[in-house]
């Protein structure tokens, strides 16, 4: 294109300098001239310079205005002469170099207005030729761009279309180059076939993930080297889908070549060729057998976890760690707080708290925290308005993609109130232990004075400040050589309880005595000291005065045993005495009656006959105060004694001797009786006396009621006889036992009054206790207890 122009540009000046007959040569050039055109070319070729060079696009449309108006205000009257179109051509050259063809005739229509305009709107030519030559000028200067550029523009067209061509072949190349390295590169096992399912490419990946190396996979059917051989045929059915269909993705269960099994995640998507033709399949395969063992365990987990969330026995619930509403709850929850699961899922957790701990919760969820935490203690308000003491452990974590926080709550309100009961118990023990008037001490495992109480201190002359603190061995040098220290350090060692009673020895030479009572403590031990000194120095006391009245025991018993000899000896004379007297009495009256009643009056009769009577009655009292008197000096012959079938014995005799004289109906029981340890002729005069009184006192009632039996009381066997008879007043019960006394006349009850009295001392003998009961008409019952060991069919239990 510049060449064209050059042309022109030659074509103009030749014009110039062949055709001088336009215009005289003489004025070709001038001095103005020669220093406007030096001037103007400078400025073209500076212009030129920095178009070119910087490619500054508003210098080259400068350089065409500036050269323009230049020309146009500079150029001398007249105007069109014989160097006018040389001139005037220069602005329409430089624009067709710097510009386009617009701006050669714009650049010429401006130049010639501002003739026009200096020139006065009159005519400005004064040779037409000049005009025409500078018609044809600037007509041939347009025409030249415009066929310089049309003809660049064609071979710019083709220039690009080779290139864009070239580019395409390139990019094509090099894209199946990457296509072929990235799915070698891929950690995916990429498998292609044709249509029927042979194999046509395998990467490298494929060849580690189904152990098939490429060389023996390529050439083979896919399904007979990786589908299982259950799913064979349905897999072939599938292929033959996939041939029309589009692509597809599923999992599968594929065969590794080792005959293991693998679960993949596969793409499938057909293969198409130039002509969009469908030549084959090309699947991306990805091991997700982890994967789904994960999903597997992470199910199991979910399962566990909700089974665990429901079925827990603590309440549990989800919140929004932002809006501190509820997510969800427990069971547990429901039933322990009272609301339902939708009433807890419209409440936000500040809604079961008392409205003075909301302050503190909000503190606590802003600060920041580990994941899993103890959230301490706090008070929950139920819905009936219950506030509970509760303890709550805290996980954080994600639900649904929001911060959430799942929280398990332990109701402590009884461990609490045990707490507050045991610190209130702690405080009343330590200051019942300060108040005591024994020792406490608590003695560390480093034999440190822990707890002292004042009594401890008094006893050692010590005061707490100089025992707390301080060990054993340095307040009392050389205990540890002492044989209370031994008890201390066996019960430390061993944790056994020790009890010892030591003799304490102050340094001024004081003693006294303290009951030791040691035993193991969580600290170490615990001695609780007693001072017995008073009880030692009464112990010595009553030793001395014991041996003393042992002594006059001693002294005592023989006086006793002296007199008892005499009583029996006075009793065995008395007896005697008496007999002789009352034998004769009797004796006389008898013979007085026999042999001469016929004349005697019937009052004399009646007199001899209260004689007799009475003397008979003396005998039998004698008799019976002589076998009383004998009871206390008899030996005991303790030994197993079946008592129901020596009641039966008993009762035989008695009632072999009874019923047949007074004609009487009896009904005697037994009851379940446990043998006893006693002496069995004793034994058996208690039965008959209380048998043989029962009988008495029973007379009047048309049929005698008699039962013996047993029960316990206070951990005691009671034997008691129980009769229907007319009974006693109970004020006067405690005659019952004595000797000689009667609660009836002798007229309406015969007896000697001895038999009771009997019944006592052998009871007393064995240890035991006698006493009756009964009430005017309604019977009377005697008790009685015996000490000897209980036994089982006659022989004593162990």
């Amino acid at each position: 294109m510049l060449g064209v122009q050059f042309l022109a540009l030659l074509f103009i000046f030749l014009d110039r300098l062949f055709f001088p007959s336009l215009s005289p040569r003489a004025n070709l050039i001038s001095p103005i001239l020669f220093t406007s055109l030096t001037g103007l070319a400078v400025l073209v070729y500076g212009g030129l310079l920095l178009a070119y060079a910087r490619g500054w696009e508003y210098a080259r449309h400068s350089v065409v205005i500036l050269l323009t108006l230049l020309i146009a205000f500079t150029l001398p009257e007249p105007f069109l002469t014989h160097y006018a179109p040389f001139i005037l051509v220069l602005p329409p050259v430089v624009a067709l170099v710097l510009v386009g063809p617009l701006w050669i005739i714009g650049s010429a229509i401006t130049l010639l207005v501002i003739l026009l305009a200096r020139a006065g709107w009159q005519g400005i030519y004064t040779n037409p030729e000049a005009v025409l030559l500078y018609g044809m000028e600037i007509s041939g200067l347009a025409i030249s761009q415009l066929v310089a550029e049309a003809a660049h523009r064609t071979s710019e067209a083709r220039r690009r279309e080779a290139e864009r061509q070239a580019r395409e072949l390139i990019e094509k190349n090099q894209a199946i180059h990457f296509q072929a390295s990235l799915l070698e590169a891929v950690e995916q096992a990429v498998i292609a076939t044709d249509l029927e399912g042979k194999i046509i490419y395998w990467n490298r990946f494929a060849e580690t993930l189904y152990g098939w190396p490429a060389a023996e996979a390529l050439g083979q059917n896919i399904v007979q080297i990786l589908i299982p051989e259950p799913e064979v045929e349905q897999a072939r059915g599938e292929i033959g889908q996939l041939k029309t269909a589009g692509g597809q993705s599923n999992e599968l269960v594929l065969r590794r070549r080792d005959g293991s099994t693998l679960t993949v995640f596969i793409t499938t998507s057909p293969i198409y060729d130039d002509q969009g033709q469908r030549i084959g399949l090309v699947g991306i395969s990805k091991d997700i057998t982890e994967r789904k063992q994960a999903e597997a365990a992470l199910r199991d987990s979910e399962e566990s976890f909700r089974l665990l969330f429901a079925n827990n026995p603590h309440p549990m619930w989800l919140y929004d760690s932002e809006t501190l509403r509820f997510l969800e709850v427990n069971e547990t929850a429901v039933v322990y707080y009272g609301y339902s699961r939708a009433e807890f899922l419209n409440m936000r957790i500040t809604d079961i708290r008392p409205s003075e701990d909301i302050p503190r919760l909000l503190e606590d969820i802003a600060q920041e925290r580990q994941a899993l935490q103890r959230s301490g203690e706090w008070r929950h308000r139920r819905r009936d308005g219950q506030v509970m003491d509760v303890e709550v452990v805290l996980h954080r974590m994600e639900f649904a993609g929001r911060p959430a926080a799942l929280v398990v709550v332990q109701d402590i309100t009884e461990r609490k109130r045990a707490e507050a009961a045991l610190r209130a118990s702690r405080e009343r023990y330590l200051r019942t232990l300060d108040n005591m008037l024994e020792g406490c001490q608590i003695i560390g495992f480093d034999w440190r004075y822990l707890y002292v109480n004042d009594a401890v201190a008094r006893h050692g002359h010590q005061t707490k400040e100089t025992l707390l603190g301080y060990t054993m061995m340095e307040v009392y040098p050389g205990i540890q050589n002492t044989e209370v220290f031994a008890a201390l350090r066996q019960c430390m060692d061993e944790r056994l309880v020790r009890q010892m009673e030591n003799e304490f020895i102050y340094p001024d030479g004081s003693k006294r005595w303290f009951e030791l009572s040691i035993e193991p403590a969580p600290e170490g031990i615990f001695i609780l000291s007693v001072d017995i000194t008073q009880r030692k120095q009464a112990e010595a006391e009553i030793l001395r005065l014991n041996e003393d009245l042992e002594r006059r025991v001693r002294d005592r018993t023989a006086q006793l045993e002296a007199t008892n000899h005499e009583l029996e000896s006075f009793s065995y004379s008395v007896s005697h005495d008496l007999r002789a007297p009352l034998r004769a009495m009797d004796g006389f009256s008898r013979i007085l009656l026999e042999e001469y009643a016929a004349q005697l009056p019937a009052e004399g009769l009646h007199y001899l006959d209260l004689v007799r009577r009475n003397a008979q009655q003396m005998s039998e009292l004698v008799e019976a105060l002589l076998k009383f008197s004998r009871l206390g000096r008899q030996a005991l012959k303790l030994q197993p004694v079946a008592l129901d079938q020596l009641a039966r014995q008993v009762w035989e005799e008695l009632n072999a001797e009874y019923v047949p004289q007074t004609g009487r109906r009896v009904e005697f029981t037994l009851g379940e009786l446990p043998g006893v340890q006693a002496d069995p002729a004793l034994l058996k005069l208690v039965l008959l006396n209380l048998f043989a009184n029962a009988l008495k006192f029973t007379r009047q009632r048309e049929t005698a009621v008699i039962h013996l039996g047993c029960r316990v009381e206070n951990g005691e066997q009671v034997y008691f006889v129980k009769d229907n008879g007319v009974g006693f007043d109970p004020r006067y019960a405690s005659k019952l036992f004595g000797v000689f006394q009667r609660l009836h006349r002798s007229e309406e009850y015969e007896g000697t009054g001895v038999g009771l009295a009997t019944v006592q001392r052998i009871i007393h003998r064995h240890g035991g206790r006698v006493w009756a009961e009964a009430e005017v008409g309604q019977g009377a019952t005697f008790y009685f207890t015996l000490e000897g060991e209980l036994i089982s069919n006659g022989e004593p239990n162990d």
